[in-house]
């Protein structure tokens, strides 16, 4: 099974636009309020401060997330949005057999998601791997889910 959230890219595009237009329009309206109330050096400080936060949370939230589970092998990648494909600096790929997936967890903290996946490595040992997964839908998240069970139910099978 193959699933990935390219559709969301277009909403992050906007996302960003938005936040442009917003800076813009309120670089303006602070203008209007400093001229008839006078002094506005703390709400510049209070504008940039907010924005920045907000645009650093939407960079962190907005990644790329592809699954890919056919043959022997579970696949998860996870990139930025944007200039991924210039500047592939926030990729967190893991390529592992079936066999070692131990078990995951996925965590909904309401405005940030993620999949932690476990696998066995080498001397009994797990290792905890973590995937954005904000902007893959609920529907997708249901057949990953369904996927994964799959394969941690084959695998205790085995065992």
């Amino acid at each position: 099974m193959r699933l990935n959230n390219q559709k969301a890219k277009n909403s992050v595009v906007t996302l960003y636009f938005i936040f442009a237009v917003f800076f813009v329009f309120a670089s303006v309206f602070f203008n209007v309020i400093k001229s008839i109330i006078g002094g506005g050096k703390y709400k510049y400080i209070f504008l940039f401060i907010t924005l920045g936060l907000v645009l650093f949370f939407a960079h962190k939230v907005s990644k790329y997330f592809e699954y890919d589970s056919d043959g022997n092998v579970l696949v998860f990648v996870n990139k930025g949005m944007l200039l991924s494909d210039f500047f592939n600096y926030r990729e967190n790929r893991a390529e592992f057999p079936k066999k070692k997936l131990l078990y995951y967890k996925l965590n909904n903290y309401g405005f940030y998601k993620s999949l932690n996946i476990y696998i066995h490595t080498n001397g009994d040992k797990q290792k905890r791997l973590r995937f954005n997964v904000t902007l893959v839908s609920n529907k997708k998240l249901k057949y990953l889910k369904q996927s994964l069970d799959k394969v941690v139910k084959l695998n205790k099978a085995v065992v």
